[in-house]
């Protein structure tokens, strides 16, 4: 089976999926948890490798001119929806349009930031249950992101993050409609998303008998 034919045919139908995102809450994070589960991971998740990234998800260009030469590296599946890729990516990059109003089975949503394209995704590999790590939607301490490389400081300033949730609701209002029976679960000690459960982290991993 190619990558292409794994896509789309729903290789996790109800099993239960891991988004990395890119908040500074996951600073301290024990990434080796993540190595027997489901994972799609956003922009610089690529660098803990396919053990703990099995699927990396990007949507911005500047990005990809930053990391496209590493991540060429990158032994787990590559997929965007960055407009420019549909006529310049190479072929380990595999391309959805992006939608820009919503969830889809056939696109990526784009709701101004990559983690609502890897939520879609995950939904169409038919993932039950998604958990959102990561997903801060703020400032931390000062920090805000795991990792230190960020491309554009914009970015990451409070009214970006603003922006990211007054788009959220592309992401929930669909949700029901579209994929029934599935939720989107946010687990996190200091953001809350509006419209989905929220679990904290804390209490999430150690009822899994981790840390």
């Amino acid at each position: 089976m190619t990558p292409e034919d794994w896509l789309v045919s729903q290789p996790w139908a109800g099993q239960d999926a891991y988004i990395i995102g890119g908040g500074s809450s996951l600073k301290n994070f024990d990434w080796n948890q993540l190595i027997t589960l489901n994972t799609i991971g956003c922009n610089d998740a690529y660098k803990h490798g396919q053990a703990i990234c099995k699927i990396c998800v990007f949507g911005d260009l500047s990005w990809w001119q930053h990391h496209g030469k590493h991540l060429a590296d990158f032994t787990g599946i590559v997929v965007s929806n960055a407009c420019a890729m549909a006529s310049e990516k190479p072929k380990w990059v595999h391309y959805y349009e992006r939608r820009y109003d919503g969830l889809s089975r056939t696109e990526l949503c784009w709701a101004g930031h990559t983690g609502s394209s890897a939520i879609n995704l995950a939904l169409i590999l038919g993932a039950k249950n998604i958990y959102l790590l990561g997903f801060d939607m703020g400032i931390i301490n000062g920090e805000t992101n795991w990792h230190n490389e960020v491309i554009h400081p914009n970015a990451v300033l409070p009214s970006s993050y603003q922006k990211f949730l007054s788009r959220w609701n592309h992401v929930t209002r669909d949700l029901n409609r579209m994929f029934p029976n599935r939720s989107v679960i946010n687990v996190s000690d200091c953001s809350k998303l509006p419209d989905i459960e929220t679990i904290s982290a804390t209490k999430f991993w150690a009822e899994k008998g981790l840390s």
